[in-house]
């Protein structure tokens, strides 16, 4: 009787080489939808990223949000609406040195543009609340 290494089942037959497939397809779409998700990041404008940010600290998705902030910053570095809210975000991070540094920046900036950024500062370098 001569032995055959083909299986019985035709689908088992495929079963190693298409399962290899899908992982590597699954690896490749998810590659790819990170660098569409990256892609659309750098068509939003400096108002959509900041909402979009917020919604995603909202929904405690602080990675992201961070990541969008930075993007903002990346792609705006002179917008102060995007530097204040996301310091706003690292204060409640208790990301103090990172929102310090945005802050007096923000400050140089546009420092007529509003109060709470020099009353979160003066809250910082004394450490106990400003009011």
């Amino acid at each position: 009787m001569v032995e055959s290494n083909i299986p019985a089942n035709k689908d088992a037959a495929m079963e190693g080489p298409m399962e290899e497939d899908k992982n590597q397809q699954t690896s490749t779409d998810s590659t790819f939808t990170m660098l569409d998700a990256h892609a659309d990041m750098r068509e939003l404008t400096n108002l959509e990223l900041i909402r979009k940010a917020e919604d995603c600290a909202d929904k405690l998705k602080l990675e992201k949000a961070i990541s969008l902030y930075d993007e903002g910053i990346r792609r705006f570095p002179n917008d102060t609406l995007i530097i204040d809210q996301y310091t706003d975000l690292l204060i409640q991070l208790n990301e103090m040195d990172k929102a310090k540094g945005l802050i007096e920046r923000s400050i140089q900036l546009n420092p007529h543009s509003s109060g709470q950024k020099f009353m979160n500062l003066a809250e910082m370098l004394k450490g106990v609340e400003a009011v």
